[in-house]
């Protein structure tokens, strides 16, 4: 009798209204105290239910099933409460990235420079070679900060830290490459 199995179980509208109204009435509590609470004040509710799924011939425990039902509404509630909260499957808003700052290419000739022929063998930390870098190449720092400033219209502090970060990853790069530094 494949009639008589219930794969999809629709409460009745009674029950449905009634978990609603009850969980707008206590929204501040827990579903596990929800559900206390209410197996106490609606008992003639609950027992009308279970009629109604043992009529359909279910076999399983309705207790379950009436509970399931609450923590559907109860979550869909909590959603509609709180928009941000939306289930797993939706995809979360991206951040706008940072606005890319792309370094000249000759300044970037002079970071290779200085990695591959003044720090030859040399084996210092990224750091340490960047601050022999800021030394050797000022007047070409300040033009490539400058430059980006006009090309920008960003503070030298940013410009700054993205110059540092190219010089980090060329170094990264050029030592991971040829095994040099």
């Amino acid at each position: 009798m494949m009639d008589d199995v219930i794969y999809r179980y629709k409460p009745s509208e009674s029950i449905k209204n009634g978990i609603q109204m009850f969980l707008k009435a206590n929204a501040t509590l827990s579903l596990k105290d929800n559900w206390k609470k209410y197996k106490t004040e609606q008992k003639d509710a609950i027992d009308r239910e279970i009629r109604i799924l043992n009529n359909m011939n279910y076999c399983k425990n309705p207790y379950n099933k009436i509970y399931k039902t609450m923590f559907y509404y109860f979550n869909t509630m909590k959603k509609k409460k709180d928009p941000e909260n939306k289930n797993l499957t939706t995809k979360k808003k991206t951040q706008r990235s940072k606005k890319y700052l792309k370094t000249c290419m000759y300044f970037n000739a002079f970071i290779s420079n200085h990695i591959i022929i003044d720090l030859k063998g040399c084996g210092l930390k990224p750091s340490v070679a960047y601050t022999d870098f800021e030394k050797k190449y000022k007047s070409q720092i300040l033009d490539e900060t400058n430059r980006l400033r006009k090309e920008y219209n960003i503070e030298p502090l940013r410009i700054e830290e993205r110059i540092k970060k190219t010089y980090k990853n060329q170094y990264y790069y050029l030592g991971k490459s040829s095994k040099q530094l």
